[in-house]
């Protein structure tokens, strides 16, 4: 595989990536607006992601 084309699916994957998150906070903020409900689920949705976070650099680092 060359560069240019790892680097162009290397683009295409983080843009993405960057799509579906923006959808998917503004799909989370029409659901719950501005309320304290967002943030609970904001909060709450921070520990696994914390865990997931630590689990995969564990194992990059171990990689």
């Amino acid at each position: 595989m060359s560069i240019a084309r790892a680097s162009a699916i290397m683009i295409v994957t983080l843009v993405a990536s960057r799509v579906l998150g923006w959808l998917r906070l503004s799909v989370i903020g029409a659901h719950f607006g501005e309320t304290p409900d967002l943030d609970a689920y904001l909060a709450a949705f921070k520990i696994p992601d914390a865990i997931f976070g630590l689990v995969v650099a564990g194992a990059l680092a171990s990689a």
